[in-house]
């Protein structure tokens, strides 16, 4: 997990947001390898394994996606709306499996992946988080791409997380638009909509 995600995280229980703090057990430059992110507010604690950031009991791993009909790399990120470097995108449950392509059409941006496909582990592009919700304070990440099996509570909290003026993009057509998010097409096997600023 990157160091600076800390910042960005919020304790799963209900109460103010408050940042976690971080106590690191091992690191490997600017990754936490294993260690500790404790809330102040209610004490909860939270580990991170093997880079990991492990929030709590997420859903089952989703499989990784195989239609050839989604789009990848530089379509997705133009559905994202991507262009220059820096900050972080999202990648939720299935949709973590193209942070490849999307590293490759992304320089300089960095990934978190909430809920990957089993196997997927946080390295030097990725922070992993696993988690039965998005555990990101509002208004952090320029773009969200969620995987097909996610539904309507996942792209609620997506668009949360999202910035004001920036995009949503779920890798399935049927998708009602969450609250606080404008419709701006769907088709090719995918929707996008963009947070109101």
């Amino acid at each position: 997990m990157f160091i600076e995600l800390s910042e960005y995280l919020r304790c799963l229980n209900e109460h103010e947001d408050s940042y976690l703090v971080l106590a690191t057990a091992t690191m490997r430059g600017r990754d936490v390898l294993a260690g500790v992110l404790g809330c102040p507010v209610c004490r909860r604690e939270y580990q991170i394994v093997l880079g990991d950031a492990v929030m709590g009991d997420p859903p089952a791993a989703p499989a990784p996606p195989d239609d050839p009909g989604v789009p990848a790399g530089d379509a997705l990120q133009a559905m994202l709306d991507l262009a220059s470097p820096g900050g972080y995108v999202m990648l939720v449950g299935s949709a973590a499996s193209y942070v490849k392509p999307l590293g490759r059409v992304l320089q300089g941006v960095q990934f978190i992946a909430v809920n990957p496909p089993s196997g997927m582990r946080s390295s030097a592009t990725v922070s992993v988080i696993r988690s039965p919700e998005i555990p990101l304070k509002d208004a952090m990440v320029r773009g969200v791409l969620v995987g097909r099996e996610c539904g309507a509570p996942w792209l609620a909290e997506a668009a949360r997380v999202v910035l004001p003026g920036r995009r949503v993009v779920a890798l399935r057509e049927d998708v009602d638009p969450p609250a606080g998010v404008t419709e701006l097409v769907r088709g090719m096997g995918a929707w996008v909509g963009e947070r109101g600023r």
